[in-house]
């Protein structure tokens, strides 16, 4: 069975950029598409995309504070967001890259190093949602651990301070522990 093709959510105001980001883009990736801030941080709220594609020159709610918000959404927070825009100032690259985007863009885009770049970010993800797991089933498993040793050392204190006498021996009838 295919894998599904990971989830890209790109907000543009601008349609005509939207569709040309889709031509490049749908080979590879299933695309979402919005074209204002509100609208996309709906859409994404609705089902979490794998990055998150962001012009930042939109009018009512700019790239910036989109950013912003889906930043401070919990379940949308680790989502790469990258913006792709036609603003050239380092200044607004710093200001984008501070918000928490994993990378800047600048158009027109050079399709095969965006592509690439969207590939890296997904994965770089992924692999980030596979420690957490991985450390979340660690602290699980210490957790019982401790657990086990806590339940051990009380059952031990218990025998060794038994009036009666315990002995415990090998299959051979060695003594391996008398209380």
């Amino acid at each position: 069975m295919k894998a599904p093709k990971p989830k890209v959510l790109a907000i543009d105001d601008t349609p005509v950029n939207l569709l040309t980001l889709g031509a490049a883009l749908k080979s590879e990736f299933d695309l979402q598409l919005a074209t204002s801030g509100p609208m996309g941080i709906q859409l994404a709220l609705q089902t979490p995309p794998d990055l998150i594609l962001l012009d930042i020159m939109m009018p009512g709610m700019d790239g910036f504070e989109t950013c912003r918000r889906l930043k401070a959404e919990t379940t949308l927070r680790d989502i790469p967001v990258v913006f792709v825009t036609a603003l050239h100032e380092l200044d607004a690259e710093i200001q984008g890259l501070e918000l928490g985007a994993a990378d800047y863009l600048t158009k027109p885009i050079q399709v095969e190093t965006a592509r690439q770049r969207i590939r890296n970010l997904i994965e770089r993800e992924q692999l980030r949602r596979q420690v957490v797991t991985q450390r979340d089933q660690l602290m699980a498993e210490v957790a019982r651990h401790m657990q086990t040793q806590a339940s051990l050392q009380r059952l031990t204190v218990a025998i060794e301070q038994s009036a009666a006498s315990v002995v415990i021996t090998d299959l051979e009838a060695r003594i391996e522990y008398v209380n």
